[in-house]
């Protein structure tokens, strides 16, 4: 059986990672770490195009600019008009971060990279410490069990009913967004020592901010724009963190074998189902 050709392009740590894991795969594949003038002919030629998560220009533009029918791309978080673009020349992609098993297995490396920043950039210990954690998806609830493991008193933020009845299913301490203050000493100061969201939309506004402690840690895990109000953390004197990519940051070889199994396994699902 011919070996299918991957072009992997980016300079992070996991596409290098995935790089070498899909060669241990039975795969042939090229590995560029930054845009050449010979990536042009290289995404030509191949078959299977791995871009990084959130790739950003100049890789974006050229991998629009020269594949070709019939190809597929895999990534995530593409930037708009991307998919448009890649579409119209009938360049098939895959988008990571719309497969289950990734995303959880991702939201693990996303967990331990907040909790890794959390320790860097703090002086306090997690232990005993009063986390809040805006959200309670995939991330979320992973994040929140990990804090409690190390002992941590939770409390979970979140808008549904039924994300606040399984929070509190967990032994946790719940949260509404917009809750109303119903007692004067409600209005005192929130005294949490780390916030992390994970919500992809402005839920920690001014508004929020203004309850909150000025010791308080934010950690901001939420794709861009992100769900915390930067401005108003820097005139409030909060310390915000806004930290992306922490997978590739803090566990890209163990990210880049999630994405290597998922790519196999798709790759190899098609093939049996062509009779190849």
């Amino acid at each position: 059986m011919e070996k299918k050709k991957i072009l992997v392009i980016g300079g992070d740590e996991r596409q290098k990672y995935l790089a070498g894991a899909l060669k241990d795969k039975a795969f042939e594949v090229a590995y560029e770490e930054q845009v050449t003038p010979s990536v042009s002919e290289r995404i030509k030629s191949c078959q299977i195009l791995l871009l990084p998560i959130a790739a950003k220009e100049p890789i974006t533009d050229v991998a629009a600019e020269y594949a070709v029918s019939g190809q597929k791309i895999y990534g995530g978080v593409f930037p708009a008009g991307f998919s448009a673009a890649c579409e119209e020349k009938g360049v098939l992609l895959y988008d990571y971060m719309k497969d289950d098993t990734i995303a959880i297995q991702n939201a693990v490396a996303t967990a331990e990279g907040a909790i890794a920043e959390a320790i860097v950039g703090s002086k306090r210990n997690l232990h005993n410490s009063r986390c809040l954690v805006l959200g309670f998806g995939r991330c979320g609830e992973i994040l929140a069990d990990k804090l409690k493991g190390l002992k941590c008193d939770v409390t979970i933020m979140v808008r549904s009913e039924k994300a606040m009845a399984k929070a509190a299913a967990y032994g946790y301490h719940v949260k509404a967004f917009g809750q109303k203050i119903e007692s004067q000493k409600e209005e005192k100061k929130e005294d949490y020592h780390f916030i992390f969201n994970t919500v992809p939309a402005m839920v920690a506004d001014r508004r929020f901010l203004e309850k909150q402690s000025r010791n308080t840690l934010i950690i901001d895990l939420a794709s861009a724009p992100g769900g915390v109000d930067r401005r108003a953390c820097e005139e409030l004197g909060i310390t915000l963190k806004s930290c992306l990519g922490l997978p590739a940051k803090y566990a890209p070889e163990t990210s880049a074998d999630i994405l290597a199994k998922i790519i196999s396994r798709r790759e190899w699902d098609e093939e049996r189902s062509v009779g190849v």
